[in-house]
């Protein structure tokens, strides 16, 4: 065991933590420069999309989920207590410049993002479901074109539900709620996996149902305690954004950012063993977002846009303004804190009291809870297309219901002892596993990039000439087709000028 873990740290270490954010950030350069910034070129019909007009959905539809309980579903993989410790953590490692990369590596996530969801939405497929309804299904598995690399990423995609999206999840709540309120680790481990039950055992609607409620509820709270903070501070917000620009180019400051930006978008976890990002090229949030009832692939391209914005842009820069505020008054305290939380607590707990910790401790917790619903969903559906493999290969029925139900049972198992669970070996592997689906998905990515440059040019207006074309050649073939309908000699003819050429076709027999 000792073997496994050391070659799973060296090579998440000196391969993956180098190369996983090469691939993201040039990925995410290409598609900004190649979709021609179409945020800013074409500001109205991107606002538009959060802003749609209420249309009567179709029976068709039932299955599916709203474009914004799909956006809350992926982000409840994503926002949590690395919101806060990881942006910590980036200005520990890097000076308060560290703020400004974060800000830039944003914008990377988000085009990588908006790709990734556009190839999910596009390739999707539905399908009947146990339930007599029919599902929409769709995820990196989908627009991956190897078969062999498809099922590869659906089996770690199901692994790292066991441990990325659970097992750890459930630690770090069990262990902020035990260090607040001194309940055992195996309570609050068993109290999660009922709760999780319960959610993950109506299907998707009861976790989107679950997450459209808490997400934005919990991201209210936290904006309320940090505008709290930073509008009693208002005043020295000029001096915080110098701060942060005047640190921005030193070589310590560029290292933290992009470090921090990986820790805060590291699976809601945000320690320094975490190496990336929020879900962006990991190709996990995708199989939320394939799910929701919409009309074009790009529409739902411009969600993940906004969940990388709200998780980064937002989120995280409140956090960053509160720290620096108190950085003058308690970072001295904190030097030697690498992950970051001690520097959080002490930065909150100077304007809202001893309350800050129960605070952390008690969002870190229904965080965690949102992640394993989410999780658990991304690895049902990793489960429903390795069974269907299995399927075609021995050609014979397999109930899918079995499956889950066992899935379940599994899932809220290594829930309920994830809190006295620990070890290495579970983050070596869950880096291990995620660096391996990254590849594998900004690959598939980059394979595809001309769909999506295709999709985003349909939606966005830059292709309206060959609409045109089309709507052009349809008027001019209209009269033809109703002056056909209208004639029935006009057939007649056809027919026999059909039946007298076919004889000419044929050979002579006296030849």
């Amino acid at each position: 065991m000792t073997g496994i873990l050391h070659a799973l740290e060296w090579t998440n270490k000196y391969i993956f933590s180098p190369l996983l954010p090469i691939l993201i950030f040039g990925a995410g350069i290409y598609f900004a420069f190649a979709l021609r910034f179409f945020c800013i070129t074409h500001p109205v019909k991107f606002l538009r999309v959060f802003f749609p007009k209420k249309e009567k959905r179709e029976k068709s539809d039932k299955e599916s989920i709203s474009p914004f309980k799909a956006v809350t579903l992926a982000l409840a993989g994503t926002l949590g207590v690395g919101n806060i410790i990881g942006v910590s953590a980036a200005i520990m490692a890097g000076g308060f410049g560290a703020i400004f990369w974060m800000w830039c590596s944003a914008i990377a996530a988000m085009m990588v993002k908006y790709a990734e969801i556009v190839l999910a939405v596009k390739s999707r497929i539905k399908l009947p479901d146990d339930k007599g309804g029919e599902k929409f299904h769709g995820g990196a598995m989908y627009y991956i074109k190897n078969s062999v690399f498809a099922a590869i990423f659906a089996s770690l995609c199901i692994a790292s539900s066991f441990f990325l999206g659970n097992i750890i999840q459930v630690k770090a709540a069990s262990d902020a709620i035990n260090s607040t309120f001194g309940v055992p680790p195996l309570m609050v481990g068993c109290v999660i996996a009922i709760l999780c039950a319960i959610i993950i055992g109506g299907g998707v609607h009861n976790i989107s149902d679950f997450t459209v409620k808490i997400i934005p509820v919990l991201s209210a709270l936290y904006i309320a305690a940090s505008l709290y903070i930073i509008i009693i501070n208002g005043s020295r917000i000029p001096d915080a954004i110098c701060r942060i620009f005047a640190d921005a180019f030193t070589p310590e400051a560029s290292f933290g950012g992009i470090g921090g930006f990986l820790l805060c978008r590291s699976m809601r976890y945000g320690i320094t063993r975490g190496l990336f990002s929020n879900e962006a090229g990991c190709g996990t949030a995708p199989i939320a977002h394939a799910e929701a009832d919409t009309k074009h692939p790009a529409a739902q391209g411009c969600w993940g846009i906004f969940e990388v914005f709200t998780d980064t842009i937002l989120l995280c820069s409140m956090t960053a303004f509160v720290v620096i505020f108190a950085f003058d008054s308690v970072g001295q305290s904190c030097i030697g804190d690498t992950s970051g939380m001690l520097l959080a607590v002490k930065a909150y707990s100077l304007y809202l009291g001893d309350s800050a910790g129960m605070f952390i401790s008690l969002s870190t917790a229904i965080f965690a809870l949102a992640t394993l619903v989410c999780w658990s969903h991304y690895g049902l559906e990793g489960v429903w297309y390795i069974s269907r493999i299995i399927k075609k290969k021995r050609n014979k029925p397999i109930s899918f219901g079995m499956l889950r139900n066992m899935y379940i049972i599994l899932y809220c198992i290594a829930a309920a002892l994830g809190g006295i669970l620990s070890g290495d070996i579970i983050w070596a592997f869950s880096d291990f596993a995620v660096g391996i689906m990254t590849c594998i998905n900004i690959a598939a990515v980059m394979k595809n990039r001309n769909e999506i440059t295709l999709e985003t040019k349909s939606y966005f207006g830059s292709c309206h000439k060959y609409s045109a074309t089309i709507n052009h050649h349809q008027n001019l073939s209209a009269p033809l087709q109703n002056h056909q309908n209208s004639n029935p000699q006009f057939h007649q003819n056809l027919r026999l000028n059909h039946s007298t050429a076919k004889k000419s076709l044929q050979p002579d027999q006296n030849l």
